[in-house]
């Protein structure tokens, strides 16, 4: 694991506020962290490869989301116990494929 990997594996950043923009969380040290940890969770985990586009096709924009998370109390902060998978990894995608195809089911 590299060392900019190693920093972000196990470190958690919460802000005090959300930003209205990116302008305004590139000026909070904590929205920077976690933006650096989301991208390197992108590296770790094999999700995109950054590559030339063709003149032949129209890129999809995306767009950083600012948003802390907040318990039932309202409180910001970290539920350890709670998993989620933000990204879809390509073998879970062929596994719904071939699912839905043994299936006969049609994916929308």
């Amino acid at each position: 694991m590299s060392t900019s990997i190693a920093h972000f594996a196990h470190s958690a950043f919460v802000a005090s506020s959300e930003p209205y923009d990116v302008g305004h969380a590139l000026s909070d040290a904590n929205w920077i962290n976690a933006m650096h940890e989301e991208l390197e969770n992108f590296k770790r985990n094999q999700i995109w490869v950054l590559v030339e586009s063709s003149p032949h096709c129209n890129p999809i924009g995306t767009k950083w989301v600012f948003k802390n998370k907040q318990g039932d109390d309202g409180v910001v902060g970290i539920d350890y116990e709670e998993t989620f998978a933000p990204i879809v990894r390509l073998e879970t995608i062929r596994i719904l494929l071939a699912f839905a195809a043994s299936k006969g089911f049609k994916l929308f």
